[in-house]
């Protein structure tokens, strides 16, 4: 068979793969790994390429802890599995060390935590292959939370057949999951696994085994030997104050939720907070000179205008104290022009809401985001997006009800769940018009 002949037979194949192509493309965006044999994962897939590199504390060398075996057995039974414990606690690693590790072969899948406003804008790409079972890993679960269509995903996932894994950090996190997921939780996750402290006697085994000298800032978390904290400590102190101003400006992003997957920051976002709340403005090119003296140190340098930087940095290295409720006042009016800025504004002040005894400012502060995200998400442009933003309002008023004005702000939640059911009926959307 000649050339020609050959491309005759395949041209009706063309459109075909054009649209596989482009379907892939979308699933691109909505998952980091799409449906890979867990005997071929790389640590990259399952922590990212930012915090599977050597200088940012990852090692061949792994110490077993004996939650490893428990998760593998929930696995292997076919059980839903929530990991959880301490920022360093080796919860990721974990379920890593876990897949890699398991007798029989599976399929796995890594959502990302999308902005959309319903299950429907969710895609859930399809498998070629039957033979194998399949796995859903969300690692940092509570970043999915504030999104209302986790609790429909989560099912759709295990309607499918998956077995989901998940990690999320133990206190106001792991809190807040719970208080997103009131039916599910249980149903999902019944039998949570926390992962202990490690002893000081293993600490100095770790510390030994991957050539480290001494335990140095050990907190009884394994990740405290294993990442450089006070190599980066250190240098945060010898960085010129416009560098530190950089990361006191990403760690109040991150402190008002104002992020993507993983701790991803935009840098236009950056530069705006040093410009407007730390006062320390500059032309183009010295600002990207600040920048460059931080990444491979302390940042790391993304696509897309974007930097990543591990949040035990800014919560160990970055010390600099700044007030929670006096951040969100100074970012909110920042961010009037930036609808999903807002949504994560307004979802981080209500969620600290719960939790901090400034309750009430917290929460005029998530009102105040909601009302100005929609203008731009209205009932005409985004009538989902619109209704997810009425729900959340009116979740602020009720909490706002629980401190003051309790008659005036529960109508005033009332009329915005109304709202929301314009959109949400029980011909559309039966489970979003239940809750």
């Amino acid at each position: 068979m000649d050339i020609f002949s050959f491309a005759k037979i395949l041209r009706p194949l063309v459109p075909i793969i054009r649209y596989f192509l482009k379907k892939l493309k979308v699933y691109q965006a909505y998952y980091s790994v799409i449906w890979k044999s867990s005997a071929e994962l790389t640590p990259e897939d399952i922590m990212g390429q930012w915090r599977s590199r050597k200088d940012n504390g990852f090692r061949e060398y792994y110490y077993p802890i004996k939650e490893v075996d428990l998760i593998k057995a929930m696995i292997e039974t076919g059980k839903h599995v929530l990991v959880t414990g301490d920022s360093l606690a080796g919860k990721t690693r974990a379920v890593y060390e876990v897949l890699r590790s398991l007798d029989e072969d599976y399929d796995l899948l890594i959502p990302r935590p999308a902005n959309v406003a319903d299950i429907i804008d969710y895609p859930i790409p399809p498998r070629f292959t039957f033979n194998n079972r399949c796995i859903v890993f969300i690692d940092d679960i509570s970043d999915f939370a504030k999104y209302e269509y986790l609790p429909s995903l989560l099912d759709e996932f295990s309607r499918r057949g998956a077995i989901i894994i998940a990690t999320c950090r133990t206190g106001a996190e792991l809190n807040s999951l719970k208080g997103k997921l009131p039916g599910n939780f249980s149903s999902i996750f019944r039998e949570p696994i926390e992962i202990d402290k490690i002893t000081y006697d293993m600490a100095q085994t770790v510390a030994n085994n991957i050539g480290k000298k001494d335990t140095g800032s050990f907190d009884g978390n394994i990740g405290s030997i294993l990442l450089p904290l006070e190599r980066k400590q250190n240098l945060y102190i010898r960085f010129g104050e416009y560098e530190k101003a950089i990361l006191r400006s990403i760690k109040r992003l991150y402190l008002a939720g104002i992020y993507d997957e993983r701790k991803i920051f935009n840098q236009n976002k950056i530069r705006l907070i040093c410009l407007e709340v730390e006062k320390m403005g500059c032309d183009e090119p010295v600002w990207l000179m600040h920048l460059n003296n931080l990444i491979n140190s302390l940042i790391i340098n993304t696509t897309n205008n974007n930097v990543f930087i591990e949040k035990v940095y800014l919560e160990e290295v970055v010390t600099d104290d700044i007030d929670i409720l006096g951040n969100f006042i100074q970012l909110r009016p920042l961010f009037n022009d930036d609808p999903n800025a807002l949504y994560d504004l307004g979802y981080e002040a209500n969620n600290i809401g719960d939790i901090d005894l400034r309750r009430a400012e917290l929460n005029r502060i998530a009102i105040s985001a909601y009302k100005q995200v929609l203008t731009f998400w209205t009932l005409e442009n985004d009538s989902r997006k619109y209704a997810m933003a009425q729900n959340n309002l009116g979740n602020a008023y009720g909490t706002l009800a629980e401190v003051e004005d309790k008659a005036d702000n529960c109508k005033e939640a009332i009329n915005t769940y109304t709202e929301a059911l314009r959109v949400r009926t029980y011909e559309k959307f039966p489970i979003q018009y239940a809750m």
